[in-house]
């Protein structure tokens, strides 16, 4: 071979190379062409701002204007954005069945398709590029299923396709069909603000964020009843057109007899206003008319709880006496004239109380009762929006005062009374609100937050939750130890002498007496533990708050119960403590189902259940007691 054709091979195999790369490049692959013939037109129908429907006999407009959906000329309003939505994804999820071939068609046949010149030209189109383009004929001999024509691109004929689909039907509607029924169609969670107002008064509400509560901003600064907002703002969105009056938006200044209510949103450029007319005498359900800035004419409307759009004021606000978390409250100071004072604090996640000079266990059942008692109160009425005179509702020198506080827990000494009688913390801690309550010259109770101007009448109910002693706020348990910790259970019937547990915690051994004579034998291990357990655990049923009869009952106590306990349960051999424990029947002399105790010589006592007693001193022996004594 000479150079001459070594030289042609080369070129000619370079000019193969070549073609094959550029077929590759700008073939279709088999799997995109399958693909294409599947599904073969594709978009996003949330990238639509406009849809354009032209048909021999109409031309409608739908396009996005100032974040809603509207139909144009000759409607020229709100279109529903439900069914707009409706329209687009019927469009973008058809399932293209069959690809048809005109030429093999015959002119009935293809004249049955309504492909030609009554068929409607369809446009989707967003930020104004074209996204989908289609002509839509009539319904197909297949069950939900019409004939569509779409666009060859670069070419002026079109291809021709049976898809499942209910665009056929959906744009037999006329353009009237269009229009929005709802007259404000927008979810009540992006409402951030709401206006309402009439000739004479006007009322403000806000809120944060969708999940945040309502607040009241004029003509006062208070909390709204965020249910009732929220029925009343369910209420208007949801108002359904029954008649339409033609005519331009009304903006005119509102009468006496209506309601102005404006819609704020953060994605609104400006907000929605609706004037109500007085409600329709007797319809059901309830009608009036309306109009809105954002929709020309007027609209006679309807809803079950329409209704609710006339609320007052006072039915807007808050009729709870106080919103408190109670999952952040670390610190309660109460100060009365005629209860004891009280404060606590949330240790890490124990509540303690102060009780003679000392930090000791609170009642935590007791402090989450009272919070949630305080935020379910409903007050009675709003008595004053003005604290210029507090005398008639006894405030001006409230006979209760309760502060708390949130967020970081308080020092030993954070929370403590000032010379004035209201509270001194330290840097880390604040009091956020202080309740004031007062009993009014006319014998109704009343309360309000010190820093508020708000006076509301309470039901004398709640002054119960307080009570009228410290010793409540105790912890229900006069003495908590750890059986590691024990060492001896001494029980003492009246004058009887006592039956002796000695334990040995390193061991976890049992020995026992009785009048001097040695019961170890008769010791039953379970039952001796259990009775170490439940002495461990005693639960008072409630500390008492008039002490008198119980300190005279325990002058000659029926049971005594002492137990020894370590210090320091890491030293065995170290110090130890007595625990003493005394009991007597409410009734000298009778089994009362009540008992008093008392913890050695503290001044607070309790009442316990004599069931319980008896379950904690139970016999701990194998045989009964009676065999021991023989």
């Amino acid at each position: 071979m000479n150079l001459r054709t070594t030289l042609l091979l080369l070129m000619l195999a370079g000019a193969v190379v070549f073609a094959v790369l550029r077929l590759e490049k700008w073939a279709v692959p088999t799997t995109v062409k399958e693909q294409q013939r599947r599904a073969p037109l594709k978009f996003d129908p949330t990238q639509a701002d406009e849809v354009q429907l032209v048909s021999a006999t109409a031309t409608t407009s739908l396009k996005v204007r100032e974040l809603f959906w509207r139909v144009g000329a000759p409607v020229d309003d709100v279109a529903d954005t439900d069914r707009v939505t409706e329209l687009l994804k019927a469009l973008s999820e058809a399932e293209w069945l069959e690809e048809l071939d005109q030429s093999v068609m015959s002119a009935s046949a293809w004249e049955m398709t309504g492909l030609g010149e009554s068929a409607v030209h369809m446009k989707v189109l967003g930020a104004g590029i074209l996204l989908a383009e289609c002509w839509v004929g009539h319904d197909a001999a297949l069950e939900g299923a019409c004939y569509i024509s779409l666009p060859q691109i670069g070419r002026r004929e079109r291809k021709h396709f049976v898809a499942r689909t209910k665009l056929s039907s959906m744009l037999k509607a006329p353009a009237e069909q269009w229009r929005d029924r709802t007259l404000v169609h927008m979810p009540a969670s992006g409402v951030s603000s709401i206006t309402v107002q009439n000739g004479v008064s006007f009322i403000e509400m806000h809120r944060e964020k969708p999940s945040a509560p309502w607040q009241i901003t004029k003509p006062m600064k208070t909390r709204g009843h965020t249910d009732r907002i929220n029925q009343f703002l369910g209420a208007l969105v949801g108002l359904k057109i029954q008649e339409i009056s033609q005519g331009e938006s009304s903006s005119t200044p509102v009468a006496s007899n209506q309601i102005k209510i404006a819609l704020h949103s953060p994605a609104l450029p400006k907000p929605i206003e609706v004037t109500l007319d007085p409600l329709a005498d007797q319809a059901t359900p309830p009608q009036t008319t309306a109009r809105a800035s954002h929709r020309k004419g007027s609209f006679k409307v309807s809803h079950e709880h329409l209704s609710v759009l006339w609320k007052r004021l006072n039915d807007l606000r808050d009729n709870h006496l106080v919103r408190i978390n109670a999952d952040r409250v670390t610190g309660l100071k109460i100060e009365s004239n005629a209860l004891a004072s009280v404060t606590l604090r949330k240790n890490a996640d124990f509540w303690q109380v102060q009780r003679h000079g000392a930090w000791i266990p609170a009642n935590a059942d007791r402090v989450s009762r009272l919070l949630t008692q305080l935020n379910e109160h409903e007050i009675i009425a709003f008595a004053s929006d003005s604290a210029s005179s507090l005398e008639p509702f006894g405030l001006a020198q409230p006979f209760l005062k309760m502060g708390w506080s949130e967020g970081s827990t308080p020092s030993n000494e954070a929370v403590t009374s000032s010379s004035q009688g209201g509270f001194a913390v330290q840097p880390e801690i604040k009091f956020l609100q202080e309740l004031l309550f007062g009993a009014g010259p006319d014998g109704k109770w009343y309360a309000k937050n010190a820093d508020e101007p708000f006076v509301y009448q309470i039901s004398p109910q709640l002054i119960n939750a307080f009570p009228r002693d410290a010793a409540p706020w105790k912890s229900l348990y006069p003495a908590r130890f750890t059986q590691f910790a024990l060492k001896q259970i001494s029980i003492a019937l009246g004058a009887n002498p006592p039956v002796i547990l000695d334990y040995d915690p390193t061991t976890a051994t049992w020995k026992g007496s009785l009048a001097g004579r040695d019961i170890s034998a008769l010791i039953d291990r379970v039952k001796a533990d259990t009775m170490a357990s439940r002495m461990a655990g005693l639960r008072a049923d409630e500390w008492l708050q008039d002490r008198s009869a119980a300190a005279q009952a325990l002058q000659q106590p029926e049971l005594t119960i002492r137990i020894t306990v370590l210090e320091d349960p890491t030293a065995p051999a170290g110090k130890t403590k007595v625990l003493e424990y005394n009991f007597a029947p409410t009734q000298p002399g009778v089994e009362t189902p009540i008992y008093y105790g008392r913890l050695g010589a503290e001044p607070d006592m309790f009442v316990i259940m004599r069931d319980q007693l008896l379950r904690a001193v139970a016999s701990v022996l194998k045989q009964p007691a009676s065999a021991v004594q023989k």
